[in-house]
């Protein structure tokens, strides 16, 4: 369930379900709400575990996720993304800021 509520949001912010960085992101994210502690270790557990999960590298991984970020960012609904995050964006978040960002809002509720 948490999977498709992601995917939705991730559409929202402009990113079709159809690209696998958005599937690889919208995993990321419910894995690390169901477990924060992947927030603390992005690189050497959360990659890994995408990667095994989609049958990929962890390298994929980061640079598909980070590729997915950049389109949310610079061509996406930044505005949505900033509220969600609760302050102005000057910049794009790094993967481990945006996992954070989207994780933390399912978290509150």
């Amino acid at each position: 369930m948490l999977m498709s509520e992601v995917l939705e949001l991730l559409n929202r912010l402009g990113v079709s379900s159809r690209l696998r960085g958005s599937q690889f992101l919208a995993y990321a994210v419910t894995l690390c709400v169901q477990d924060e502690s992947y927030l603390r270790a992005v690189t050497t557990r959360l990659y890994p575990k995408v990667a095994q999960h989609f049958s990929t590298t962890a390298a994929n991984i980061e640079k598909s996720i980070s590729s997915t970020i950049l389109n949310i960012y610079d061509r996406g609904n930044r505005a949505l993304l900033e509220e969600i995050a609760e302050h102005e964006l000057t910049l794009k978040p790094s993967n481990s800021e945006c996992l954070a960002i989207l994780s933390e809002a399912y978290q509150l509720g």
